[in-house]
């Protein structure tokens, strides 16, 4: 498992991190699960590690690569 830093846009200032089976290159269009819907971003590379926070949240898998 891979984690990966997605941008989407939103109200939030910082990139969302998601799993995927694959390593993505930068700039590649996903779809990814955001509450009940799915929400188009773009892949910003591997992420270094898991933000730190002080909330933990569970990190889901994102939906595809289009």
């Amino acid at each position: 498992m891979t984690l990966v830093e997605v941008s989407v846009p939103g109200p939030w200032w910082n990139s969302l991190t998601y799993s995927s089976e694959n390593v993505l290159p930068e700039g590649v269009r996903v779809s990814v699960p955001m509450g009940p819907s799915k929400r188009i971003g773009f892949s910003l590379g591997v992420a270094s590690e898991q933000k730190n926070s002080s909330k933990t949240y569970r990190i889901r898998p994102l939906h595809s690569v289009i």
